[in-house]
């Protein structure tokens, strides 16, 4: 058997804000390193063994504040566990958006030349992690800090009916026995 715990990332100014950080490195505002520090102090009680990250600062930052509380080093950065990429929209305000696409900006996406992540794409290199780690790490106990988009893709395909925006700092925890995931947690932040 194999645990994963999907964590997101703490907020940032830009989460705040409505900007599309996508690929763009934004660091951990003071209340997202807080809410890493509430989430590292629900962990303490179970035993987590591995912890990996996206290499982008707001994952690596809760990362580290949960590795700290945790007495763990942090596995490995890696890029596959970043956000999707969202092209021409990252930096934008949602403001941005409808200024320079126009109102339906997000329905006629697909139509207009953005270099958007394809949602295949996102899942493929999510689940290439997750093979690894079962590979890697059977019997045991992982934490994966990662991105809303990503981790939303991941738990998509490895249950059945998930269909929820991920909030900032929840955990997701997943077991695998045989050939089944099974959600033992999820989108939960009830450490805030």
């Amino acid at each position: 058997m194999i645990t994963i715990g999907l964590v997101r990332h703490g907020v940032t100014d830009w989460n705040q804000q409505r900007i599309i950080q996508g690929h763009k490195d934004i660091s951990l505002n003071e209340e997202g390193r807080e809410q890493a520090a509430a989430l590292g102090e629900r962990l303490v009680d179970n035993q987590w063994d591995i912890i990996l990250s996206s290499d982008l600062s707001r994952a690596k930052e809760t990362a580290c504040i949960i590795a700290k509380r945790l007495n763990l080093e942090i596995s490995s950065y890696d890029e596959r566990l970043r956000e999707r990429h969202l092209g021409a929209l990252e930096g934008l305000s949602y403001e941005d958006r409808v200024n320079k696409y126009g109102d339906d900006w997000k329905a006629i996406h697909q139509n207009l030349e953005l270099d958007i992540e394809e949602d295949n794409q996102l899942k493929k290199r999510g689940l290439q992690v997750i093979n690894d780690v079962q590979k890697l790490y059977h019997n045991k106990r992982i934490l994966i800090v990662s991105h809303g988009g990503l981790i939303n893709q991941l738990l998509r395909e490895l249950l059945d009916n998930f269909d929820s925006k991920i909030h900032n700092t929840s955990i997701s925890i997943l077991e695998k026995e045989k050939d089944q995931w099974k959600s033992i947690l999820l989108n939960c932040t009830k450490h805030l």
